[in-house]
């Protein structure tokens, strides 16, 4: 079974740019409250890749050739280092932008003769 995998940053797909480059790959499922996260390694010799900007938006999805590809998620870059030697770029985003201001600011509301399904949806809404 071979591997295949896209990725796309801001809905540009650059897959075929990583492709030659690609050293890992890693996307991290993660349980509860915590944000799924996704870490790419590039290797970036002669400085030919361009860093995502913080807070760009990755998508990916893994497979297999022959079958289709199941997207694993949408990720905000927050954090890009280069390394050095080997000279490689790593980028790393979380499931989640958990910088935003709404998922930081304390709510105290009252939902009565409402279903958990209304109160979920309203809440994902919101954020």
């Amino acid at each position: 079974m071979t591997p295949k995998w896209t990725v796309t940053a801001d809905d540009v797909d650059v897959t075929d740019a990583l492709a030659s480059r690609l050293v890992s790959l890693q996307i991290t499922d993660e349980l509860g409250f915590d944000a799924d996260e996704i870490a790419i390694t590039l290797d970036n010799a002669g400085g030919a890749v361009s860093a995502p900007r913080r807070g760009a938006v990755l998508k990916a999805s893994l497979g297999f050739a022959g079958a289709p590809l199941v997207l694993m998620g949408h990720f905000t870059v927050d954090e890009v280092e280069e390394r050095h030697p080997p000279r490689q770029l790593s980028i790393r985003g979380r499931g989640a932008d958990l910088r935003a201001a709404s998922l930081k600011t304390r709510r105290d509301e009252v939902y009565e003769d409402t279903s958990v399904g209304d109160v979920v949806k309203a809440i994902a809404l919101r954020n």
